[in-house]
């Protein structure tokens, strides 16, 4: 089906968990409709971009490199990293509401 245009490449600004969770459900739509199997992870960095491409280079594999799940996975953990408990409670507890007399009553 060459008809079908691939996705567009991947978004690395903004809001990354949000846009890989997109991305990555339209990249395994356009893989399904296409027929595309033993070149997944090929197309897979070929659509991303070259900023995908870097990350694929600066990640350690463990000669799982053609493996289409594991690259899948090792993105994922990239563009969704895990959250720091402490330091969101910390954040949590030093913010400041600004409200000297939320009710308007006279001192």
């Amino acid at each position: 089906m060459e008809q079908l245009k691939p996705p567009n490449s991947f978004c690395f600004k903004r809001n990354l968990v949000e846009n890989w969770q997109t991305w990555i459900q339209t990249f395994d739509l356009y893989l399904i409709a296409t027929g595309i199997d033993k070149v997944k992870c090929a197309t897979f960095l070929h659509v991303a971009g070259d900023d995908a491409i870097k990350v694929f280079d600066n990640t350690d594999f463990d000669d799982d490199v053609d493996d289409f799940e594991v690259l899948k996975e090792k993105f994922r953990e990239y563009c969704e990293p895990r959250k720091n408990i402490t330091y969101l409670r910390h954040m949590f507890f030093r913010r400041a509401q600004g409200l000297k007399n939320p009710l308007n009553l006279d001192d």
